[in-house]
Protein backbone atom coordinates (compact mmCIF):
# COMPACT_ATOMS: atom_id res chain seq x y z
CA UNK A 1 0.00 0.00 0.00
CA UNK A 2 2.70 2.42 0.86
CA UNK A 3 4.23 2.13 -2.34
CA UNK A 4 0.82 2.44 -4.14
CA UNK A 5 0.70 6.07 -2.46
CA UNK A 6 4.49 6.72 -3.57
CA UNK A 7 4.27 6.00 -7.07
CA UNK A 8 1.05 8.02 -6.92
CA UNK A 9 2.55 10.66 -5.36
CA UNK A 10 4.92 10.73 -7.63
CA UNK A 11 2.59 11.01 -10.83
CA UNK A 12 0.59 13.45 -8.87
CA UNK A 13 3.45 15.73 -8.55
CA UNK A 14 4.38 15.13 -12.24
CA UNK A 15 0.97 16.52 -13.27
CA UNK A 16 0.97 19.58 -11.08
CA UNK A 17 4.92 20.24 -12.04
CA UNK A 18 4.06 19.96 -15.97
CA UNK A 19 0.07 21.94 -15.47
CA UNK A 20 -0.77 19.52 -18.14
CA UNK A 21 -4.03 17.32 -17.65
CA UNK A 22 -3.92 13.55 -18.27
CA UNK A 23 -6.20 11.04 -18.53
CA UNK A 24 -6.25 7.43 -16.14
CA UNK A 25 -5.06 5.63 -19.45
CA UNK A 26 -1.89 8.06 -20.16
CA UNK A 27 -1.03 7.83 -15.99
CA UNK A 28 -0.63 4.03 -16.37
CA UNK A 29 1.14 4.43 -19.77
CA UNK A 30 3.68 7.19 -17.73
CA UNK A 31 3.98 4.55 -15.04
CA UNK A 32 4.75 1.54 -16.64
CA UNK A 33 7.00 3.49 -19.00
CA UNK A 34 8.59 4.81 -16.05
CA UNK A 35 8.97 1.16 -14.63
CA UNK A 36 10.77 0.03 -17.77
CA UNK A 37 13.63 3.08 -17.53
CA UNK A 38 14.03 2.39 -13.96
CA UNK A 39 14.30 -1.42 -14.56
CA UNK A 40 16.77 -1.40 -17.25
CA UNK A 41 18.71 1.73 -17.24
CA UNK A 42 22.02 0.38 -17.19
CA UNK A 43 22.95 2.48 -13.94
CA UNK A 44 22.26 0.89 -10.39
CA UNK A 45 18.97 2.88 -9.00
CA UNK A 46 17.47 2.70 -5.57
CA UNK A 47 14.78 4.31 -3.53
CA UNK A 48 15.62 4.25 0.31
CA UNK A 49 13.37 5.02 3.18
CA UNK A 50 14.15 8.48 5.20
CA UNK A 51 16.24 6.09 7.30
CA UNK A 52 18.12 4.45 4.65
CA UNK A 53 16.34 0.95 4.15
CA UNK A 54 15.94 0.09 0.78
CA UNK A 55 11.96 0.48 -0.53
CA UNK A 56 12.66 -0.40 -4.02
CA UNK A 57 15.77 -1.32 -5.96
CA UNK A 58 16.16 -1.84 -9.56
CA UNK A 59 18.45 -5.08 -11.70
CA UNK A 60 21.32 -3.36 -12.46
CA UNK A 61 21.69 -2.80 -8.61
CA UNK A 62 20.88 -6.20 -8.04
CA UNK A 63 23.53 -7.53 -10.75
CA UNK A 64 26.24 -4.83 -9.09
CA UNK A 65 25.82 -6.18 -6.13
CA UNK A 66 24.92 -10.29 -6.74
CA UNK A 67 21.43 -10.41 -4.28
CA UNK A 68 18.61 -10.86 -5.15
CA UNK A 69 15.79 -8.07 -5.15
CA UNK A 70 13.67 -9.58 -2.23
CA UNK A 71 16.78 -10.01 -0.14
CA UNK A 72 18.31 -6.42 -0.57
CA UNK A 73 14.41 -4.87 -0.07
CA UNK A 74 15.10 -6.50 3.74
CA UNK A 75 18.56 -4.75 3.61
CA UNK A 76 19.65 -0.90 3.99
CA UNK A 77 22.55 1.55 3.15
CA UNK A 78 24.39 0.19 6.32
CA UNK A 79 24.49 -3.39 5.17
CA UNK A 80 25.70 -3.21 1.95
CA UNK A 81 28.28 -0.38 2.22
CA UNK A 82 32.22 -0.81 3.28
CA UNK A 83 32.08 -0.14 6.72
CA UNK A 84 34.89 2.35 6.46
CA UNK A 85 32.53 4.21 4.11
CA UNK A 86 29.03 4.28 6.17
CA UNK A 87 29.85 7.15 7.98
CA UNK A 88 30.43 9.33 5.06
CA UNK A 89 27.19 8.38 3.38
CA UNK A 90 24.80 8.06 5.87
CA UNK A 91 26.56 11.90 7.39
CA UNK A 92 25.23 12.94 3.94
CA UNK A 93 22.07 11.35 4.22
CA UNK A 94 21.18 12.78 6.81
CA UNK A 95 21.86 16.13 6.17
CA UNK A 96 20.11 15.45 2.86
CA UNK A 97 16.81 14.64 4.68
CA UNK A 98 17.18 17.83 7.43
CA UNK A 99 17.32 19.93 3.83
CA UNK A 100 20.91 20.89 4.64
CA UNK A 101 21.71 19.96 0.96
CA UNK A 102 19.91 19.32 -1.80
CA UNK A 103 21.58 16.03 -3.12
CA UNK A 104 24.96 14.85 -3.03
CA UNK A 105 27.52 12.97 -4.75
CA UNK A 106 30.61 10.18 -3.54
CA UNK A 107 32.66 7.17 -4.50
CA UNK A 108 32.78 4.94 -1.97
CA UNK A 109 33.27 1.07 -1.70
CA UNK A 110 29.93 -1.16 -2.06
CA UNK A 111 30.17 -4.48 -0.30
CA UNK A 112 28.77 -7.50 -2.78
CA UNK A 113 27.28 -10.58 -1.62
CA UNK A 114 30.51 -13.18 -2.33
CA UNK A 115 32.12 -10.41 -0.21
CA UNK A 116 33.87 -8.46 -3.08
CA UNK A 117 34.44 -4.83 -2.97
CA UNK A 118 33.15 -2.97 -5.75
CA UNK A 119 33.68 1.27 -6.18
CA UNK A 120 30.62 2.86 -7.25
CA UNK A 121 29.94 7.04 -7.85
CA UNK A 122 26.63 7.24 -6.11
CA UNK A 123 24.26 10.47 -6.11
CA UNK A 124 21.26 10.78 -3.86
CA UNK A 125 18.57 13.38 -3.82
CA UNK A 126 15.49 14.03 -1.67
CA UNK A 127 11.98 13.25 -2.89
CA UNK A 128 9.28 15.37 -1.04
CA UNK A 129 5.63 16.06 -1.52
CA UNK A 130 3.43 18.84 -2.77
CA UNK A 131 3.96 20.88 0.91
CA UNK A 132 7.91 20.26 0.99
CA UNK A 133 7.68 17.24 3.55
CA UNK A 134 10.43 14.44 2.75
CA UNK A 135 9.00 11.47 1.76
CA UNK A 136 12.15 8.96 0.60
CA UNK A 137 15.56 8.99 -1.05
CA UNK A 138 16.34 7.87 -4.73
CA UNK A 139 20.04 7.11 -5.38
CA UNK A 140 22.30 6.37 -8.66
CA UNK A 141 24.67 4.16 -8.71
CA UNK A 142 27.42 3.88 -11.23
CA UNK A 143 29.73 1.37 -11.28
CA UNK A 144 33.50 2.46 -11.48
CA UNK A 145 35.49 -0.28 -10.10
CA UNK A 146 37.61 -0.96 -13.73
CA UNK A 147 38.40 3.20 -13.96
CA UNK A 148 39.51 3.06 -9.89
CA UNK A 149 41.81 0.61 -10.62
CA UNK A 150 42.90 2.05 -13.71
CA UNK A 151 43.45 5.08 -12.22
CA UNK A 152 45.57 3.45 -9.27
CA UNK A 153 47.72 0.95 -12.30
CA UNK A 154 48.29 4.93 -13.56
CA UNK A 155 49.42 6.21 -10.58
CA UNK A 156 51.58 3.55 -9.45
CA UNK A 157 53.27 3.70 -12.78
CA UNK A 158 53.66 7.51 -12.68
CA UNK A 159 55.11 7.11 -8.94
CA UNK A 160 57.29 4.25 -9.84
CA UNK A 161 58.52 6.01 -13.03
CA UNK A 162 59.27 9.59 -10.75
CA UNK A 163 61.11 7.38 -8.34
CA UNK A 164 63.56 6.57 -11.31
CA UNK A 165 63.65 9.53 -12.21
CA UNK A 166 64.48 10.95 -9.45
CA UNK A 167 67.25 8.32 -8.37
CA UNK A 168 68.92 9.27 -12.07
CA UNK A 169 68.53 12.95 -10.97
CA UNK A 170 70.12 11.83 -7.72
CA UNK A 171 73.27 10.06 -9.53
CA UNK A 172 73.98 13.15 -11.47
CA UNK A 173 74.35 14.60 -8.35
CA UNK A 174 76.99 12.37 -6.94
CA UNK A 175 78.49 12.20 -10.74
CA UNK A 176 78.85 15.81 -10.69
CA UNK A 177 80.36 16.27 -6.74
CA UNK A 178 82.93 13.42 -8.23
CA UNK A 179 83.90 15.96 -10.71
CA UNK A 180 83.11 19.12 -9.12
CA UNK A 181 86.58 19.48 -7.02
CA UNK A 182 84.84 18.21 -3.65
CA UNK A 183 87.81 18.64 -1.39
CA UNK A 184 88.13 15.36 0.98
CA UNK A 185 86.60 11.52 0.58
CA UNK A 186 84.68 12.32 4.11
CA UNK A 187 82.58 15.15 2.11
CA UNK A 188 82.21 12.97 -1.23
CA UNK A 189 80.81 10.11 1.15
CA UNK A 190 78.61 12.23 3.18
CA UNK A 191 76.59 13.41 0.67
CA UNK A 192 76.50 10.06 -1.23
CA UNK A 193 74.89 9.03 1.85
CA UNK A 194 72.50 11.84 1.95
CA UNK A 195 71.48 11.30 -1.67
CA UNK A 196 71.23 7.15 -1.28
CA UNK A 197 69.13 7.32 1.95
CA UNK A 198 66.92 9.94 -0.11
CA UNK A 199 66.45 7.86 -2.92
CA UNK A 200 66.22 4.58 -1.55
CA UNK A 201 64.07 5.56 1.91
CA UNK A 202 66.83 4.23 4.01
CA UNK A 203 66.74 5.03 7.50
CA UNK A 204 70.61 5.20 7.77
CA UNK A 205 74.15 4.79 5.60
CA UNK A 206 77.61 4.38 6.50
CA UNK A 207 80.97 3.95 4.42
CA UNK A 208 84.07 2.40 5.58
CA UNK A 209 87.40 2.04 3.89
CA UNK A 210 89.78 -0.67 4.17
CA UNK A 211 93.62 0.12 6.10
CA UNK A 212 96.13 0.53 3.71
CA UNK A 213 97.49 -2.60 5.90
CA UNK A 214 94.26 -4.47 4.49
CA UNK A 215 93.95 -5.75 8.04
CA UNK A 216 91.44 -3.39 9.68
CA UNK A 217 88.40 -0.89 8.43
CA UNK A 218 87.28 2.69 9.71
CA UNK A 219 84.55 4.92 9.51
CA UNK A 220 84.69 7.75 6.81
CA UNK A 221 80.84 8.84 7.21
CA UNK A 222 77.58 7.77 8.99
CA UNK A 223 74.49 9.08 8.70
CA UNK A 224 71.08 8.39 10.67
CA UNK A 225 72.72 5.69 13.59
CA UNK A 226 73.60 6.14 17.19
CA UNK A 227 76.74 6.28 18.12
CA UNK A 228 77.20 3.04 19.84
CA UNK A 229 77.58 0.55 17.05
CA UNK A 230 79.70 3.45 15.00
CA UNK A 231 83.46 2.79 15.40
CA UNK A 232 85.45 5.97 14.65
CA UNK A 233 89.15 4.08 15.20
CA UNK A 234 90.38 1.42 12.97
CA UNK A 235 88.54 -2.44 13.85
CA UNK A 236 89.81 -5.53 12.36
CA UNK A 237 88.78 -6.92 8.99
CA UNK A 238 87.14 -9.83 9.97
CA UNK A 239 84.34 -12.06 8.99
CA UNK A 240 81.23 -11.84 11.04
CA UNK A 241 79.57 -8.63 10.27
CA UNK A 242 77.83 -7.52 6.93
CA UNK A 243 80.46 -4.72 6.12
CA UNK A 244 83.35 -7.17 6.37
CA UNK A 245 81.70 -9.92 4.56
CA UNK A 246 80.94 -8.30 1.65
CA UNK A 247 84.82 -6.92 1.34
CA UNK A 248 85.95 -10.09 2.10
CA UNK A 249 83.56 -11.84 -0.77
CA UNK A 250 83.53 -8.69 -2.92
CA UNK A 251 79.47 -9.36 -3.29
CA UNK A 252 76.59 -7.47 -2.00
CA UNK A 253 75.13 -8.58 1.16
CA UNK A 254 71.44 -8.53 1.30
CA UNK A 255 69.43 -8.68 4.46
CA UNK A 256 65.53 -8.52 3.67
CA UNK A 257 64.08 -8.88 7.51
CA UNK A 258 65.57 -8.96 11.15
CA UNK A 259 65.01 -12.75 10.84
CA UNK A 260 67.44 -13.17 8.38
CA UNK A 261 70.34 -10.82 9.86
CA UNK A 262 69.44 -13.25 12.98
CA UNK A 263 69.90 -16.16 10.93
CA UNK A 264 73.30 -14.90 9.18
CA UNK A 265 74.58 -13.35 12.24
CA UNK A 266 72.97 -14.15 15.19
CA UNK A 267 76.01 -12.58 17.13
CA UNK A 268 75.53 -8.87 16.13
CA UNK A 269 71.70 -9.04 16.61
CA UNK A 270 72.86 -9.84 20.48
CA UNK A 271 75.10 -7.39 20.73
CA UNK A 272 74.05 -4.39 23.31
CA UNK A 273 73.61 -1.08 21.24
CA UNK A 274 72.92 -3.29 17.95
CA UNK A 275 70.19 -0.59 15.78
CA UNK A 276 68.02 -3.05 14.83
CA UNK A 277 67.58 -2.09 11.81
CA UNK A 278 64.60 -4.29 10.08
CA UNK A 279 66.88 -4.98 6.45
CA UNK A 280 70.11 -3.95 5.86
CA UNK A 281 71.84 -4.03 2.20
CA UNK A 282 75.95 -4.29 2.48
CA UNK A 283 78.03 -3.22 -1.05
CA UNK A 284 81.36 -3.34 -1.61
CA UNK A 285 83.43 -0.75 -3.13
CA UNK A 286 85.26 -2.02 -5.58
CA UNK A 287 87.61 -0.51 -8.06
CA UNK A 288 89.33 -2.58 -10.09
CA UNK A 289 90.74 -6.20 -8.80
CA UNK A 290 90.80 -4.47 -5.18
CA UNK A 291 87.92 -3.64 -2.38
CA UNK A 292 89.28 -0.53 -0.72
CA UNK A 293 85.86 -0.26 1.46
CA UNK A 294 82.42 -0.74 1.83
CA UNK A 295 78.84 1.03 1.92
CA UNK A 296 75.89 -0.05 3.85
CA UNK A 297 72.11 1.15 4.23
CA UNK A 298 69.58 0.32 6.95
CA UNK A 299 65.99 0.39 6.76
CA UNK A 300 63.39 0.73 9.60
CA UNK A 301 60.61 -2.06 7.56
CA UNK A 302 61.47 -5.08 5.69
CA UNK A 303 61.96 -5.00 2.14
CA UNK A 304 62.86 -7.96 -0.80
CA UNK A 305 65.61 -5.10 -2.63
CA UNK A 306 64.05 -6.02 -5.96
CA UNK A 307 66.15 -5.92 -9.15
CA UNK A 308 65.64 -2.25 -9.97
CA UNK A 309 66.86 -1.08 -6.34
CA UNK A 310 69.78 -3.73 -6.04
CA UNK A 311 71.33 -1.89 -9.64
CA UNK A 312 70.44 1.50 -8.60
CA UNK A 313 72.40 0.57 -4.79
CA UNK A 314 75.39 -0.91 -6.56
CA UNK A 315 75.83 1.97 -8.74
CA UNK A 316 75.99 4.32 -5.48
CA UNK A 317 78.40 2.03 -4.32
CA UNK A 318 80.42 1.94 -7.50
CA UNK A 319 80.42 5.41 -7.44
CA UNK A 320 81.55 6.27 -3.65
CA UNK A 321 84.59 3.90 -4.69
CA UNK A 322 85.42 6.03 -7.37
CA UNK A 323 85.44 8.21 -4.81
CA UNK A 324 87.75 6.62 -2.23
CA UNK A 325 90.31 6.40 -4.76
CA UNK A 326 89.87 9.66 -6.22
CA UNK A 327 89.98 8.20 -9.72
CA UNK A 328 87.36 8.44 -12.25
CA UNK A 329 86.60 6.18 -15.24
CA UNK A 330 84.82 6.96 -18.07
CA UNK A 331 84.11 3.87 -18.82
CA UNK A 332 82.55 3.38 -15.18
CA UNK A 333 80.29 6.14 -15.69
CA UNK A 334 79.04 5.43 -19.55
CA UNK A 335 78.50 1.58 -17.98
CA UNK A 336 76.58 2.94 -14.69
CA UNK A 337 74.16 5.49 -17.36
CA UNK A 338 73.77 2.92 -19.70
CA UNK A 339 72.40 0.61 -16.68
CA UNK A 340 69.70 3.47 -15.96
CA UNK A 341 69.21 4.09 -19.41
CA UNK A 342 67.86 0.09 -19.67
CA UNK A 343 65.93 0.84 -16.80
CA UNK A 344 64.04 3.70 -18.08
CA UNK A 345 63.58 2.24 -21.71
CA UNK A 346 62.12 -0.71 -19.36
CA UNK A 347 59.45 2.08 -17.18
CA UNK A 348 55.72 1.71 -18.57
CA UNK A 349 55.90 5.56 -18.50
CA UNK A 350 57.27 7.88 -21.33
CA UNK A 351 60.54 9.69 -19.78
CA UNK A 352 61.94 12.04 -21.37
CA UNK A 353 65.72 14.58 -20.75
CA UNK A 354 65.34 18.11 -22.31
CA UNK A 355 67.76 21.10 -22.12
CA UNK A 356 66.78 24.53 -20.50
CA UNK A 357 66.07 25.34 -23.95
CA UNK A 358 63.30 22.30 -24.68
CA UNK A 359 65.67 20.55 -26.77
CA UNK A 360 65.81 16.57 -26.25
CA UNK A 361 68.38 15.29 -24.59
CA UNK A 362 67.14 11.51 -24.13
CA UNK A 363 64.30 9.61 -24.57
CA UNK A 364 63.03 6.36 -23.27
CA UNK A 365 61.45 3.34 -25.58
CA UNK A 366 57.87 4.15 -23.95
CA UNK A 367 58.00 7.70 -25.15
CA UNK A 368 59.02 6.80 -29.02
CA UNK A 369 56.04 4.50 -28.86
CA UNK A 370 53.95 7.35 -27.75
CA UNK A 371 54.95 9.57 -30.53
CA UNK A 372 55.79 7.35 -32.89
CA UNK A 373 58.95 8.82 -33.66
CA UNK A 374 62.37 6.16 -33.27
CA UNK A 375 64.85 7.54 -30.40
CA UNK A 376 67.31 8.81 -33.22
CA UNK A 377 64.71 11.21 -34.89
CA UNK A 378 63.90 12.62 -31.80
CA UNK A 379 67.60 13.51 -29.95
CA UNK A 380 70.04 12.73 -33.04
CA UNK A 381 67.76 15.00 -35.11
CA UNK A 382 67.49 18.28 -32.57
CA UNK A 383 63.83 18.05 -31.45
CA UNK A 384 62.24 20.02 -28.82
CA UNK A 385 59.82 18.97 -26.75
CA UNK A 386 57.62 21.68 -28.06
CA UNK A 387 57.31 20.28 -31.48
CA UNK A 388 55.73 17.39 -30.22
CA UNK A 389 53.35 19.75 -28.04
CA UNK A 390 49.81 20.53 -29.57
CA UNK A 391 49.22 23.87 -30.44
CA UNK A 392 46.74 24.87 -27.57
CA UNK A 393 48.82 23.43 -24.83
CA UNK A 394 51.81 24.73 -26.11
CA UNK A 395 51.77 28.32 -23.99
CA UNK A 396 50.90 26.97 -20.66
CA UNK A 397 53.67 24.35 -21.17
CA UNK A 398 56.27 26.97 -21.76
CA UNK A 399 55.07 29.10 -19.14
CA UNK A 400 55.38 26.44 -16.67
CA UNK A 401 58.71 25.08 -18.04
CA UNK A 402 60.22 28.33 -18.00
CA UNK A 403 59.22 28.99 -14.45
CA UNK A 404 61.02 25.77 -13.55
CA UNK A 405 64.43 26.39 -15.10
CA UNK A 406 63.89 30.13 -13.76
CA UNK A 407 62.71 29.14 -9.81
CA UNK A 408 63.02 25.01 -9.71
CA UNK A 409 59.37 24.67 -9.13
CA UNK A 410 58.37 20.81 -10.46
CA UNK A 411 55.33 21.05 -12.02
CA UNK A 412 52.37 18.88 -13.72
CA UNK A 413 49.79 18.96 -16.43
CA UNK A 414 47.84 17.16 -18.81
CA UNK A 415 48.44 17.65 -21.90
CA UNK A 416 48.07 16.59 -25.86
CA UNK A 417 51.03 15.15 -27.97
CA UNK A 418 51.16 15.37 -31.34
CA UNK A 419 52.23 11.89 -33.18
CA UNK A 420 54.29 11.33 -36.49
CA UNK A 421 51.33 10.45 -37.94
CA UNK A 422 49.14 13.74 -36.85
CA UNK A 423 46.63 11.60 -34.08
CA UNK A 424 46.58 12.93 -30.78
CA UNK A 425 47.72 11.53 -27.56
CA UNK A 426 46.94 12.70 -24.12
CA UNK A 427 49.55 12.71 -21.66
CA UNK A 428 49.91 13.49 -17.80
CA UNK A 429 53.04 15.14 -17.72
CA UNK A 430 55.40 15.23 -14.57
CA UNK A 431 58.65 17.46 -14.86
CA UNK A 432 61.47 18.23 -12.39
CA UNK A 433 64.44 20.31 -12.13
CA UNK A 434 68.09 18.67 -12.58
CA UNK A 435 70.44 20.99 -10.99
CA UNK A 436 74.62 21.88 -11.61
CA UNK A 437 76.35 21.40 -8.28
CA UNK A 438 75.41 25.11 -7.53
CA UNK A 439 71.59 23.85 -7.20
CA UNK A 440 70.72 26.02 -10.37
CA UNK A 441 68.56 24.22 -12.92
CA UNK A 442 69.82 23.07 -15.89
CA UNK A 443 67.94 20.45 -17.62
CA UNK A 444 64.58 18.77 -16.87
CA UNK A 445 63.34 14.74 -16.47
CA UNK A 446 59.57 14.74 -17.73
CA UNK A 447 57.47 11.83 -17.56
CA UNK A 448 54.51 11.09 -19.32
CA UNK A 449 51.72 8.62 -18.83
CA UNK A 450 49.30 7.91 -21.66
CA UNK A 451 45.98 9.01 -20.02
CA UNK A 452 43.88 9.00 -23.90
CA UNK A 453 41.88 6.08 -22.98
CA UNK A 454 40.78 7.88 -19.58
CA UNK A 455 40.27 10.90 -21.54
CA UNK A 456 38.32 9.55 -24.47
CA UNK A 457 36.01 7.78 -21.58
CA UNK A 458 35.45 11.24 -19.88
CA UNK A 459 34.52 12.50 -23.23
CA UNK A 460 32.04 9.12 -24.00
CA UNK A 461 30.31 9.85 -20.43
CA UNK A 462 29.58 13.58 -20.82
CA UNK A 463 28.08 13.16 -24.26
CA UNK A 464 26.09 10.70 -23.12
CA UNK A 465 24.88 13.22 -20.18
CA UNK A 466 24.48 15.63 -22.73
CA UNK A 467 22.13 13.16 -24.29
Amino acid sequence: MEKDHKAQGKLETRQLNTNQPSSHSSLQLNAKHQQLIHQHLPIGIVESSLEGKYLDVNEEFCRMLGHEREDLLQRGIKEVTHEEDYHVDIKLHGQLIAGEISHYKIEKRFVRKDGQIIWAELTRCLISDDSSNPLYVVGMIRDITERYFAEEALLRARTNAERTADRITRLQKITAALTGGIATTQQVAEMILEQGTQATRAAAGIVVEVLENGQGIRTVASLGYSPAPIHTDAVPLSAGTPLSDCILTKQAIWLGSQQEVVIQYPDLAMQPGSPGYEATAALPLIVGDHVPGALAFSFSEARSFDQEEREFLLAIAQHCAQALERVRSEDALRESEERFRAILNQATAGIVRKDAAGMLLFVNDTFCSMVGYSSSELVLEGKTCWDLTHPEDLEENQRLFAQMIREGIPFQMERRLLRRDGSVVWSNLSVSPIRDASGKPVSAVGVEVDITDRKQAEESLRQLNLE
